[in-house]
């Protein structure tokens, strides 16, 4: 958002206020306590907190219950690679003492997509070279055969809807792949800096699991936070219908959790 901008926008059946810091991320109102420990987030609507007011998202909560100050990255739209550029990028410097990064399914598939018509911009993308990621140019534009099979070849737009929306959910093929390689570079880089890593699954509407996310995190001896085990059913009033955004108690369920996994993990200056 732009620096120091406030305004109103009715959404989903609400009106909602927004407020940006300095920096353009969305924050409350007043300043952080003196010497609060730094809880850094990112991801995208759902963690920016879209249609809910300020203190009722996870961001509230976190820095209501720990008088923390919640540096919240998450913007609308963002994919993995954004998340990831945000939270290595501009989090991790911050040293925080816990980032915090939530993975909405659909942000997985917006890794594979340098222009989002629907926002009408460019967004960074990445490919693999072998194990590397490195960062697509224009040079990487498909030539018009490529073009022609995605956007008008039926049977190749079914296979790659399949493959796509299969190995996201379930952790195979190149879609999966590049993700892993995102998440991958997330640990490092986490790591190198000594800041605890949460990842938190935020379920679809649908309220099903994710199983490539929980194998990779188990893999990689990552801690997870997801409302689909710590609830077989999908809590009353979580969404705004029909499979919109977290409501104020969509956002103090995951803070629930969140918060209960940081007392039980004892991080530092947070318990």
């Amino acid at each position: 958002m732009r620096a120091g901008i406030e305004f109103t926008h009715h959404d989903e059946g609400v009106t909602t206020r927004y407020r940006a810091d300095a920096n353009g991320l969305r924050t409350g109102d007043g300043a952080p306590p003196p010497n609060a420990p730094i809880i850094v987030l990112a991801g995208d609507s759902f963690v920016w907190g879209a249609s809910v007011e300020h203190p009722a998202t996870l961001a509230g909560r976190l820095a209501d219950h720990y008088r923390a100050h919640v540096v919240n990255l998450a913007q609308p739209g963002f994919g993995i690679d954004q998340i990831v550029l945000a939270a290595t990028k501009q989090g991790l410097p911050r040293q925080p003492k816990l980032l915090v990064v939530g993975i909405y399914p659909q942000d997985l598939l917006r890794s594979h997509t340098a222009y989002r018509t629907d926002f009408g911009l460019n967004k960074p993308t990445f490919r693999l070279d072998g194990n590397t990621l490195v960062a697509l140019t224009s040079q990487d534009a498909p030539s018009w055969f490529g073009r022609w099979l995605e956007n008008d070849c039926r049977l190749f737009g079914l296979w790659r809807s399949a493959e796509r929306n299969l190995g996201t959910q379930y952790g195979f093929g190149g879609y999966w792949r590049l993700n892993a390689a995102l998440l991958d570079d997330l640990v490092s880089e986490a790591k190198r800096a000594e800041v605890p890593l949460l990842i938190v699954h935020v379920p679809m509407h649908s309220w099903q699991p994710l199983p490539a996310l929980t194998d990779w995190c188990r893999q990689r001896a990552v801690a997870l936070v997801d409302p689909t085990t710590a609830h077989a059913e999908k809590p009353v009033g979580t969404y705004f219908e029909p499979a919109g955004h977290f409501t104020p108690v969509g956002h103090r369920m995951l803070a629930d959790l969140v918060i209960a996994w940081i007392d039980r993990s004892g991080i530092a200056r947070l318990r």
